[in-house]
């Protein structure tokens, strides 16, 4: 060992301070009761201070001159193996637990550089290829980005001699004479929804007379035409729908709307009972009073439906004749007037009959 046993003990492998009753070195873990020992077995040949002669082991005096032994003769390595002995045989509850290393010694300072060093070279290596990342993305290779000087030269021949414009550019006429106002809008949904409930009425009455043609064959098959009155029957619900749907907030033409109103539900009243007299055939109905029952209840002495009769005398005079928005006013007083003086009968009995339909 390299101090005295009074300041404790050094580790002669790596310098490190060892504590009193510890046979292990806590930083290189080397066993200190070997190096004790062996250090000891190397220093145990004394001489004497007399005459210089080699003194046996266990002699007192010295064999040359006679000069007794001192007892300071006995080398200190002799005496750290006996003190380590003895300390090894007392038990230390303090030695079960293993002694801190200094976090200040030059020992601790040098086991920790490494891993700051390699820490520190990896963050800054993140760094510049984060940072180069970013540069690529958002900087473009331009040498000058930020200049504001004018790459082409500018056409200045005409400068001063704008010449003239009659409008601006914002004004565009053409497209305010393509824009149509709301009354034409309304008209066109008008009289288009009148065409297809002259389709529909079309489609109704074919429609019955599949079914009374079906009714008096020998093998009917009443699939086809059921389905067919399905959908005539979803179309012309549709149809009212939209007709609900217009915009009246003009007043311009609610006669035409409630006009062709008046016809769609006439339409679905016929339609309603169109679609029992096919569901009971569809279903196995072969009686054919009992099929037709609701049709024929409704027919007038001519054979027509009533329903379909009452359609097709006003459908004509019911037909949309566009107006002028200016007049709108004026025109739906005279509309009115001319509407109730002219076809009082008819339309006294179709407005009747419209009523109890609804």
């Amino acid at each position: 060992m390299c101090r005295g046993l009074e300041e404790g003990l050094i580790c002669p492998y790596c310098g490190t301070h060892i504590a009193d009753g510890l046979t292990i070195c806590p930083a290189c873990h080397a066993d200190l009761t070997k190096a004790v020992l062996d250090a000891s077995a190397i220093q145990t040949e004394r001489y004497c201070k007399s005459c210089g002669a080699l003194i046996p082991e266990g002699a007192t005096v010295c064999p040359n001159c006679g000069m007794p032994v001192e007892e300071e003769a006995i080398q200190p390595a002799e005496k750290a193996a006996v003190q380590l002995q003895q300390q090894q045989e007392k038990p230390h509850l303090a030695s079960a637990i293993p002694a801190a290393s200094d976090p200040y010694s030059a020992t601790t300072a040098n086991e920790r550089m490494p891993r700051r060093r390699v820490f520190l070279v990896s963050f800054i290596a993140a760094l510049i290829v984060v940072g180069g990342a970013v540069l690529l993305i958002t900087q473009p290779w331009n040498p000058d980005p930020y200049s504001l000087k004018a790459t082409e030269a500018a056409d200045t021949s005409m400068a001063g001699f704008p010449g003239e414009r009659s409008k601006l550019a914002s004004q565009d006429s053409d497209i305010n004479d393509a824009t149509k106002n709301g009354d034409q809008q309304i008209f066109e949904e008008v009289n288009n929804y009148y065409a297809d409930l002259g389709d529909l009425k079309d489609k109704l009455y074919s429609s019955e007379q599949s079914l009374r043609d079906a009714l008096d064959s020998r093998n009917p098959d009443y699939t086809q035409g059921y389905q067919t009155a399905q959908q005539d029957a979803n179309d012309l619900s549709n149809l009212i729908n939209k007709i609900q749907d217009i915009d009246t907030s003009t007043g311009t033409y609610n006669d035409d709307i409630n006009n062709i109103t008046t016809l769609g539900n006439w339409l679905r009243n016929w339609s309603d009972e169109l679609m029992n007299a096919w569901a009971k055939a569809n279903g196995g109905d072969t009686d054919k009073d009992d099929v037709l029952f609701g049709l024929d209840s409704a027919k007038r002495d001519d054979g027509k439906n009533s329903y379909q009769a009452l359609f097709e005398q006003n459908y004509d005079s019911w037909k949309p004749q566009e107006k002028d928005s200016s007049d709108s006013d004026s025109g739906d007083s005279n509309d009115s007037d001319s509407n109730n003086s002219s076809g009082s009968g008819n339309s006294d009995s179709a407005g009747s009959d419209a009523n109890n339909s609804n």
